[in-house]
């Protein structure tokens, strides 16, 4: 059985994805176009006047050369094939390499692309669409993509290294995850062929960046799926006149900076450097920073003038590397792309960018919030819905606002302390008001008598709710461990679980499961079933 809910709806967003998923007009100024079909039609028209066949050329000669040592499918290779004609787009997501994939919603993220992609396909049969994952090869964050959960477990990757491309990092030592997955995952057909990937990406490969375009190729090839890596001196070189006005003019900080001035109350992702740029090479990746008339790459002895960097980025583009801020631009820049699929933290920060892709003359894609996904088990949802009659939409609160529902709902108390708090306040309205005529110089204390009956009688309802919630202690303990599914360690699934996990509970049937599921303008969460 499956569910979904819609995404405005859940805490899972901010306010200003929220505003954009509801097409509140308040967003436009950061938009060109609400997701939605006919938007597409005015976007490929613009990708196409504008995308030079010299990038195409470049884009799949590097592809071609990156997928050399791949086994893929035919669709693979035709769709990298097709990215040469100027009738073919592409929609991407991009994601770091977390190690054996890490979230689940590594998975939610590509599917949504791929549907995506496939359903333009449906609706322009002429043009051809390509779905992208961006490795993000570039990232230095080695803390961030060097565990995976498997239950409560956390298997981590222990390696001595320096901030740098984690893309280039060697996979040596990574044969000892081998045996303890072994031991935790158990000897189970499902077991053995994770194990068995496990090892085929990681030992059998050199670098992080080829074991995670093996991995991710190994799930999503027969759907035509393209994995890039642009940490590539000729995909550089295209990018090297963007660089060059970045550091000239420094157009990420002052069109950010515009930005988010115009954001009043919406959250601020990500806040602007003075350069959108790092430094990167064998070992370093570091923020390159403008002073005076120089520029410095941080906590390293690399110092340029403005001739200098503009040499060192003529003859060595790809030592210059877009921070998160203008990665997008990069992304657009050699690709023929029309959308970026991703989560809402990531959505919020494409946002803020608008206004940089139009200095830097670039379209800007359409940003679409992935589908989120919730996974439990044929007995647990019969437990939530049927034995305590509660609703998927429940599924969102927190731990505090589901003890509250349930102690509502099974309370034998006919107390309702709103209703009572509000005749209180009118009585003493009507108190003020006589006062008043009386004598104006007992408002004060009418005010502090009122303060301190709500007072007592809020502390009361605490006082009563927590007799409740003792009253029902091993019923609500039964609701809280089903919740716990969603919400493993207090964390929600898709950010948490891996695909261990729910691979072993789902089998072979996961991918088709989520393929079926996952509608890319939906805008939604769906909460699938499985058998137990």
């Amino acid at each position: 059985m499956t569910h979904t809910l819609r995404l405005a709806e859940t805490p899972w967003v901010n306010g200003l994805v929220r505003d954009y998923l509801n097409r509140n007009e308040k967003v436009l100024p950061f938009i060109d176009h609400f997701p939605d079909w006919p938007a597409f039609d005015k976007l490929c028209q613009e990708k196409a006047a504008s995308f030079p066949i010299q990038h195409r050329n470049i884009l799949v000669k590097q592809l071609e050369l990156q997928y050399d040592a791949v086994q893929t499918t035919d669709l693979v290779r035709s769709h990298i094939q097709a990215l040469k004609g100027p009738n073919t787009f592409t929609v991407t997501t991009g994601h770091q390499l977390n190690l054996f994939t890490g979230p689940l919603y590594f998975f939610y993220k590509i599917i949504t692309t791929i549907n995506l992609a496939n359903q333009l396909q449906k609706r322009h049969p002429a043009a051809r669409f390509v779905p992208i994952y961006w490795m993000a090869t570039e990232d230095h964050d080695f803390e961030e993509i060097n565990h995976f959960n498997y239950e409560n477990q956390v298997l981590r990757w222990q390696h001595e290294h320096s901030p740098q491309a984690v893309g280039r990092l060697s996979t040596q030592g990574l044969e000892a995850f081998i045996p303890r997955l072994q031991v935790l995952l158990g000897d189970s057909e499902r077991a053995q062929q994770l194990i068995a990937l496990f090892e085929k990406a990681y030992v059998q490969s050199d670098t992080l960046a080829d074991a995670t375009r093996q991995l991710v190729n190994y799930w999503f090839q027969d759907a035509g799926l393209v994995v890039i890596d642009a940490d590539n001196k000729a995909l550089k070189a295209l990018f090297a006149p963007y660089v060059s006005k970045e550091l000239q003019e420094q157009v990420s900080l002052h069109e950010v900076t515009k930005t988010i001035d115009q954001f009043g109350s919406y959250p601020v992702q990500v806040q602007p450097r003075d350069l959108g740029l790092f430094y990167l090479r064998d070992g370093l990746r570091a923020r390159i920073t403008k002073k005076d008339n120089h520029f410095e790459v941080v906590d390293t002895p690399y110092t340029f003038s403005a001739d200098e960097i503009n040499t060192e980025l003529q003859e060595y583009p790809e030592r210059f590397s877009p921070n998160v801020l203008l990665r997008p631009v990069y992304q657009e820049v050699i690709l023929p792309n029309l959308a970026y699929i991703g989560g809402g933290a990531e959505i919020s920060y494409w946002l803020q960018l608008k206004s940089t892709f139009k200095a830097f003359d670039i379209p800007y894609p359409m940003p679409i919030v992935r589908n989120s996904v919730l996974f439990w088990s044929a007995r647990e949802q019969n437990r939530w819905m049927s034995h305590f009659d509660l609703t998927v939409s429940d599924l969102t609160f927190n731990e505090a606002k589901l003890k509250e529902k349930l102690v509502e709902k099974w309370s034998k108390s006919p107390l309702q302390f709103d209703d009572l708090k509000q005749q209180w306040r009118i009585q003493f309205d009507q108190l003020r008001a006589w006062t008043k005529q009386t004598d104006a110089s007992f408002e004060g204390a009418v005010n502090a008598q009122e303060k301190k009956q709500l007072n007592g009688l809020e502390n009361l309802e605490k006082r009563l709710q927590k007799a409740e919630i003792k009253a029902h202690q091993a019923q609500i303990a039964q609701v809280l461990q089903i919740r716990e599914t969603m919400y493993p360690n207090g964390v929600l699934q898709e950010r948490y679980a891996n695909i261990t996990t729910l691979y072993k509970a789902v089998g072979p049937n996961l991918l088709p499961l989520l393929f079926d599921h996952i509608d890319p303008l939906a805008a939604q969460a769906v909460v699938l079933t499985y058998p137990d």
